[in-house]
């Protein structure tokens, strides 16, 4: 329920692609790069992984768009 809660908002975050030097950015890269940072910071916080039961899978864009 987490990480589908955190997909809703980062959808509501990045409505549309993006340009970045020309390149276009799908949107989708840009929600998987906010939650794999996300994850990457849970995952790194000793006090978050020692006292809760929080879990935060890996995520694709093949999953992130089912």
């Amino acid at each position: 329920r987490l990480v589908e809660a955190m997909c809703i908002k980062l959808c509501e975050v990045h409505k549309s692609p993006s340009k970045k030097a020309g390149v276009r950015i799908p949107r989708w890269t840009k929600i998987l790069a906010d939650y794999h940072h996300i994850r990457e910071l849970v995952l790194s916080s000793r006090l978050l992984m020692d006292d809760t039961s929080i879990q935060l899978f890996e995520l694709n864009q093949r999953t992130l768009i089912q």
